[in-house]
Formats: structure tokens, C-alpha cells, sequence
């Protein structure tokens, strides 16, 4: 695989990975570094083109042409954007755990809320219950205690009315 084919994969594994993120500007630093990373590659291949090319023209002669040891370029940079890329991949695993725990504990709290709030509302019912008892308890022991005064009213005149009549027929026999 060569590094364009192998650049491509890792674009492509990491657009799949940051599909599901929310936070597309992490994803967009992400390749961004990926990007100076392999522009930098690439200005490192220029340069070893040209080193190459301008060593033949200085040892043009094949017999004195003296063999340096091969530092290969594409494999160290391959490496190294390997490297990046799990670093970058950990990093988005990490940021993705903790955005999913905050997640899971914002909704733990909207629910807890919502039961409080649920309480609330029941409790306030309740004591609305309560106090239209208490009122109708109140209007019943009013409409008790006002029969009772008339009634009290009408033995009190019935007891003045036999008095009376008592009293006329005592004078009335004298």
C-alpha cells in the first residue's frame, strides 16, 4: 500500500469514526493535523528527490559512486502518521466517553427532576384536596351549628310561649 492509498484509508477510517460526534470541530483539528503532517511528508519527498538527483550529477561516475545507508523515508513517515492517527483516535475515543457519561448524567438528573417535579405537582393536588376537605368540613359544622341555634331559637320560644300560657292559665284561675 502505497502512502496516497494508505492516506485515503485513514481519511476514510476516520470519517467513519467521527461520524456519530456532535463536537465536528475536534474531527476538523484532527485532520488538520493529519494534513500538516503530510504536507510536511511530501516536502520531505521534494527534498529527497532533489538531494537524490543532485548526488547523481556530483557522482556521475558509476565506479566512485559510494553507497550511503537507505533511510526510507516513506516508512518512518508512515510510522509516524500511524502514530498520530491512534494518538488522535485515543484522544476522540476519550473526549467520546466523557461527552456520552455527561450525557448519561445530564438525563439521570432530567429524570430525577422530573419525579421531584411529579412529587411536587401530587403533593400540591394533595393539599388542594386538603383544603377543599377542610372548607367543606368547615361549611358542614357551620350549617350544624347554625340548625342547631334555630333549633335552640324555637325550644327557647316554645319554652317562653308554655310559660306564657302557664302563667295566663295560673292568673286566669286566681
Amino acid at each position: 500500500m502505497n502512502i496516497f492509498q494508505h492516506h485515503s484509508h485513514l481519511q476514510q477510517q476516520q470519517q467513519s469514526h467521527t461520524t456519530n460526534w456532535s463536537d465536528q470541530s475536534n474531527v476538523k483539528s484532527f485532520r488538520e493535523q493529519i494534513d500538516k503532517g503530510l504536507m510536511r511528508w511530501h516536502q520531505l519527498q521534494q527534498d529527497k528527490l532533489k538531494y537524490e538527483q543532485q548526488k547523481q550529477i556530483e557522482h556521475h561516475d558509476d565506479k566512485q559512486i559510494k553507497t550511503c545507508p537507505i533511510i526510507d523515508f516513506d516508512q518512518i513517515m508512515e510510522e509516524d502518521l500511524e502514530n498520530q492517527l491512534k494518538e488522535l483516535e485515543r484522544q476522540e475515543e476519550e473526549e467520546y466517553l466523557l461527552l456520552e457519561r455527561s450525557l448519561e448524567e445530564q438525563s439521570k438528573q432530567e429524570e430525577s427532576n422530573k419525579d421531584i417535579k411529579e412529587f411536587e405537582e401530587d403533593y400540591v393536588k394533595q393539599l388542594e384536596y386538603i383544603e377543599i376537605l377542610q372548607k367543606f368540613q368547615q361549611n358542614e359544622q357551620q350549617q350544624y351549628t347554625d340548625t342547631l341555634t334555630q333549633e335552640l331559637k324555637k325550644y327557647e320560644n316554645l319554652v317562653k310561649q308554655f310559660k306564657n300560657l302557664f302563667k295566663n292559665q295560673y292568673q286566669s284561675k286566681q
